[in-house]
Order: C-alpha cells, then structure tokens, then sequence
C-alpha cells in the first residue's frame, strides 16, 4: 500500500520503540497566537518515514489534539461538526459507553481531564530522560512566548529487563499482536499480526482501518471530517491513563494458586492469556517456553477457533482472547472472521510509566506506576470504543454472561472469571487490579493538514 509517510506522523504506523517519554498537556491562551505556535512547530514534527539507522533513536516530537482544543485554535464551528460526535464529547462525556463507573468514574480524575482543560498533547521519545528534557526544551521556550499554558505533563518509561525483554508492571512480557500493516518501505509483519483468512493463512489489516483518507476492510474511506485537506493521513488517538495495583494482583494470584494447589504461574497466566515470558496458552498450556515467548515469528502464529475452540487451554475470558478474539467470533470453521474481527482492531502505542513494585516491596496502592494506554483508530466508535463496552465489560458475546475482562473490566471484587475445563473452574471475587485515572480523545492531523489548520481564522 502506497502512502506519503512524510505526511503521517510518527509511532501511529510502527512504534518508536525507545525506552523514555513525556507527554506534555497544554492549553491555548489565543487562537491567533496558538495558530503561529502550529505553523512553526509542523516544520519539526517525527514523521512515519523509515529513518536512516543512525537517525532511528534520535529524540522524536509529536502533536496531537482535542476537539476543545481545534476549537480553541479557531476551527469554525461548521467544521469542527463534521468529526464525530465521540470525538467532540470527549471522553469524560463517554464514561458511561466506556465502563468508568465506580473509582474509574471521571469525577475521581485527574483535574486536566475531568475538566477537559487539555487542548493539545505534545509527545517526545528518546533514548533516555536527559534527552526527551533537551529536546522538549525549545518547545516549551516557543510555548511561553505564544502564551500557551501547560495544564499537566506525564513522563513514561518502558521496563526492560537485563535480556531485552519490555515488560509491564504485572510481571508480564509486553508488545504482541499488533495489526500487520502493508505499507511500502515496512518489514513484512509476522504471521498471527494480521486477520485470519480462512484458508491457513494471514492478511494485513487494511490501512484505513487506522489512517483518515485510505480505504478500510469494507474498501470504503472511513468517516473523516472536511475539508479533505483537514483529515488526510490523520487518525485519532486515544489516551488514557490507568493505574496498575500490583499489590493487589500479587496477593489475588497468590491466594488463588493456593487455592486451586497449581503450579506458579499458572493463575496469572490464565487472566492474562500468556506465561509471562509471553509464550501463548493455546500452544503451551502446561508451562512456559521461553523460546517461543521470544521468537516474534512463532509466538502469535495461532488461533482460537481452529486451535482451542472450547477454551480448555485459553480461557475465552483471558484478557489477549478477549481483546482479539482472532477468529473465534466466525460462525463457522469455513467463514473468515474478517467481518467480526478486523474492523475492530487497534494500533496500541502504550507506554508504562513508574518504577517496577520489588518482589518485597509493599504497594502503597497511591498513583505510583501503571500504563498509559494510547491506540490509533479511524473510528473511535466501532474500534476502541466497541472493543472497550462489548469485549472487555461485557461477557454476552463470548457466551460467558456477566464475566468481564479480569484487567481492563471494571471490578469491584463480586465477580469471577470462569475457566473451561472437563470440570469448570472459577476465580471469584476478582479486585480492581486497574484504575482509569484520565484520558482524552485526541485527533493527530497529518503534516499538511496541521499547516492548514494554522493557516485558519
């Protein structure tokens, strides 16, 4: 698939990859002045164009903003209607779709979000924290003289163990089954990052499935807002902060594993769908290996349907079985599950954020470390909105009743998850292991179009 990567920004087709990050939330003070602000920043933008090896880890710099934000800018009114309405309520507006009830409700927010102060997020990557503050520094020296206010700012920092593995914070290897993308000048994804076909074999998700203005796996444009020079090569980001309890997850797995009397790990592995080293239940349901965790080209080579339809290996509540049910939504073996699965489909661009919780450290259950969670959709609606009310916070689809996803369903420590077997078995009573602390809908125009909407007003 051909497209202009000097026009689409950077870490929406392929991640960045680098081990620190900041994300700075402003505020505009003036239209006009947020306008020049703009202009002069599109110049230095990371676009998605493959670097040179010796430019691949410099410092990167992005921009992407919200509805309050474009408004702020001076986007007229009739113009700003043609986004979705998703979009312009904003994610606070969208709790209930979402399932931030109880302690996620946006009332126990941070205030940036639960006051939908942020107008635009500004995003560096960089090999270390010296280098995102050097290369933030004439950003946020251009930010005072346009009269732009920093309403909040969150650092991120990926966790990589001694053998190069990125985990997060529960213990667990990170980073799988991304969509496969077909874009000229990429690698070639791996078997098991794309859709199955039905026929053994695997295909790219189509592009405009992710980016504004490409066609998506209907061979339709995604709905995009006008004019065509706002939208092209653009896609909307969303942003939300999650709190991880590791403690509480410790203490969960270790008083269910003395329940059921199984191997270490096994419990763990059993929420989340993976050993922790990454290796997947469906091929390896007696123990971990290693090997396979490590090894892109095998480790997300299979299927539901076709290799654990009745989810004796995997439980069909697991957290990866649920966030992409690969083909085990297809009503039969012979039809593909293009229709139920591709069109809901994300690209994650998370980051964690705090320092890892020792063996033996206790949690103090504050807002030390988590996950910044952020996916990049063409439809906020049927993607992370659909995956986010009907996979993870409702068990109907899945035939599993009121389950909800152990990880990213709300609990509040009255519901189980039940895991197949010739004799079912049940984890009861399961806590809230996240909590949402913020988030936005973002949008993240393509190059051009952010020189055009400093042109406006």
């Amino acid at each position: 698939m051909r497209i202009d990567l000097r026009d689409v920004q950077g870490n929406i087709l392929r991640p960045y990859a680098m081990d620190a990050a900041k994300f700075v939330f402003v505020q505009f003070g003036d239209g006009a002045a947020g306008r020049a602000w703009l202009a002069e920043l599109a110049g230095s933008v990371t676009t998605a164009e493959p670097r040179a090896a010796n430019d691949a880890k410099q410092p990167t710099l992005n921009l992407a903003l919200t509805s309050t934000g474009l408004a702020a800018l001076g986007l007229p009114a009739q113009q700003l209607a043609t986004f979705p309405q998703e979009f312009r309520d904003g994610m606070v507006a969208r709790a209930g779709q979402l399932g931030d009830t109880g302690t996620n409700r946006p009332e126990h927010w941070e205030p940036g979000w639960k006051r939908r102060q942020v107008h635009a997020m500004v995003a560096v990557h960089a090999r270390s924290p010296k280098e995102v503050t050097e290369r933030l520094g004439p950003v946020e020296a251009g930010m005072a003289g346009s009269g732009i206010r920093t309403v909040g700012q969150q650092d991120g920092s990926r966790l990589v163990t001694a053998d190069k593995c990125v985990k997060e914070h529960f213990g667990f290897n990170d980073g799988f089954g991304q969509p496969a993308l077909d874009v000229d000048g990429y690698p070639r994804p791996f078997r098991g990052q794309g859709t199955p076909d039905g026929h053994g074999s695997w295909k790219p998700v189509a592009l405009g499935e992710f980016i504004l203005g490409q066609a998506d796996e209907e061979g339709a444009l995604a709905g995009a807002p006008r004019p065509p020079e706002l939208a092209a090569n653009g896609t909307y980001l969303v942003y939300r902060k999650l709190q991880q309890h590791v403690g509480d997850f410790r203490e969960y797995v270790a008083a269910q594993t003395a329940r059921l009397n199984w191997p270490p790990g096994k419990v763990e592995a059993c929420l989340i769908g993976r050993w922790p080293d990454g290796s997947p239940l469906v091929l390896r349901p007696d123990g971990p290996d290693a090997a396979l965790g490590a090894d892109e080209a095998r480790n997300n080579d299979f299927l539901y349907l076709e290799d654990d339809p009745d989810g004796h290996r995997c439980p069909i509540g697991a957290h990866i079985r649920r966030a992409n049910p690969r083909d085990a939504l297809t009503l039969s073996r012979q039809r593909t599950a293009r229709q139920l699965q591709s069109r809901h489909r994300m690209l994650r661009r998370s980051i964690t954020y705090g320092p890892p919780l020792g063996e033996e450290e206790p949690d103090t259950d504050e807002d030390v470390r988590g996950l910044l969670f952020m996916a990049c959709v063409a439809d906020l609606r049927r993607q992370f909105e659909f995956v986010q009310s009907q996979w993870l916070n409702d068990g109907n689809i899945l035939h599993l009743g009121d389950d909800r996803d152990p990880l990213a369903g709300f609990h509040d420590g009255t519901r189980k998850m039940t895991l197949q077997g010739r004799r079912p078995r049940f984890l009861p009573g399961i806590p809230e292991f996240v909590t949402t602390r913020g988030g936005e809908y973002f949008f993240k125009p393509g190059i051009s179009a952010m020189r055009w909407l400093a042109q406006q007003g």
